[in-house]
Order: C-alpha cells, then structure tokens, then sequence
C-alpha cells in the first residue's frame, strides 16, 4: 500500500482512498498516456464528424503504417472535434475531462453562467441504445451535481452519438434524474449540420444553446428554430 501511495504521490494522483481506488487512479493515468488522438488536424476530422460517431477508420490515411487507430483513439478524435464545434464555432466556454476519468466528457457555460453536461458515444453498430451502465451512470453525474452549489445553474445533460434506438425515450425517461434538468441525445450529422450554418451566418456569436436543450430528442430542425 505505501507503495502504491508513493507512486501516486509522485505522478500528484490522490493518495487518501481504498487500495482498489488508488489502484483504478493509476490505471486511469497510464491509459491516458498510451491511448491517444490520431494526428490528423482537427479542423481536417472536423469534416469527418459522422463517420468518427460510428467508428469508421476508414477516414484515416492508409498509408501511414506509422500510427494504429483503435476505437479510444477514434473516440478521443469524436471528443476532440464535439469540443471544437463547441468552443470554436459556437462560441461556448468548455471544460473537459481527463479520458478515463469518471466524468461527463465536457462541461458547457453559456453567458448566462447556466452548465449543460455533454457526452460523446461513438458506437460500432448504430444505433447507440443507452446501456443501464449508462443510464446510471448519467444518475450519478447528475446526482453529484446535485449535492454541490452548481445545482442551481445546471440546466441539462447532452449525448451525442451517431443515431440513437427507437426506444431512446423510453431509456432517457429511465434515468430518473435526481434533478428536474433536461436530458437530451442529438445525432452526430445534425450537430454538425447547424454548426456549419451557425459558422457561416454567425461567425462571432455566442449560440443560445439553452433554447435547444429539451427532454429528448434534439434535432436539426430545433437548432434552425433557435436561429428565429
């Protein structure tokens, strides 16, 4: 145990805890550094948005033999870019979170100082169903939330995926929010549909992300109704 202790002391991990949380931190750590983005530019994987949500390596440049793409790798590019059109095109300020950690994969503030939660689930075989892993664990984030001074400024949770399964209501309904806050899934091509009309009509701008945020499912047509 000491052991351990020192080493996470040395690597400015947690050293209070149980051995088996000490132990999951470091592994959290050392898979931080051996899983990693592609090379590849994001404003370049940018154009590669929906084929990232569903795992397609395709995209990537067969030739060089220098770089292996796995799927956390994809998944961290689908992160990188879902951050990009966040921060860069909508303008919004984002905070996101160590890969591996038990965390949403970003948060949100508006100007108005309001927090949304977003997640981003690339899925090999579309549509994502929402596991009850998941579900719950959306739960916990939001009960986490809910024991903090946030509570009042959080105003919903966002997941992005390529597509989402026909029973995705009945699944988000499922959850049981301990906070009255919207829980709401967007499809990877509307994402990015609205981004390229909010860059080209709005380059400046700040868009208005609470009037889309809604229970359920948010598509490109409530992202063209906030432009009004």
């Amino acid at each position: 145990m000491d052991d351990i202790k020192s080493t996470s002391r040395k690597l400015e991990l947690q050293v209070s805890g149980t051995k088996t949380n000490l132990i999951n931190d470091l592994i959290r750590y050392y898979s931080d550094l051996i899983i990693k983005e592609s090379k590849l530019p994001t404003k370049e994987l940018a154009n590669y948005y929906i084929e990232l949500s569903c795992q397609d390596a395709r995209i990537y440049p067969q030739a060089d033999n220098s770089e292996v793409i796995s799927t956390a790798s994809i998944a961290l590019d689908f992160e990188r870019v879902t951050k990009y059109l966040f921060k860069n095109v909508f303008k919004l300020e984002i905070k996101t979170q160590r890969f591996g950690k038990e965390d949403p994969d970003g948060i949100i503030k508006d100007d108005e100082g309001n927090l949304f939660f977003y997640e981003c689930k690339t899925v090999l075989n579309p549509p994502y169903k929402m596991p009850i892993a998941h579900r719950l664990q959306i739960r916990n984030y939001i009960e986490k939330i809910s024991k903090t001074k946030d509570k009042e400024n959080f105003k919903g949770y966002i997941i992005i995926s390529h597509s989402f399964s026909d029973n995705i209501m009945n699944k988000i309904e499922a959850v049981n929010s301990p906070l009255d806050a919207p829980i709401c899934v967007i499809e990877a091509r509307d994402l990015a549909a609205f981004a390229k009309k909010w860059e080209t009509n709005f380059p400046i701008d700040t868009f208005p992300i609470k009037q889309i945020v809604k229970n359920g499912i948010v598509t490109l047509k409530d992202f063209d109704q906030a432009l009004h």
